[in-house]
């Protein structure tokens, strides 16, 4: 909890820059959300491991409370 803390800028600067990225028509597609979820777990994971000399998964899971797009 200490190291999601202590990197929260950096993990919701991910989170907006990866958003940014994405078409409204990349966000419709059903593969969207598992993509999403996989490719900022493997982000945020890098950036919290990224001082440590053994890299373990820290965050295991992705989870959005909605899925919505206009």
């Amino acid at each position: 909890e200490e190291k999601i803390t202590s990197y929260e800028s950096q993990i919701k600067e991910i989170l907006g820059t990866y958003f940014q990225q994405m078409t409204l028509e990349q966000v419709k597609e059903p593969e969207s959300k598992k993509k999403a979820k996989e490719d900022l777990k493997k982000q945020i994971n890098n950036l919290i491991c990224s001082n440590e000399k053994i890299q373990n998964e820290i965050i295991y899971d992705i989870v959005f409370d909605e899925w919505f797009y206009q």
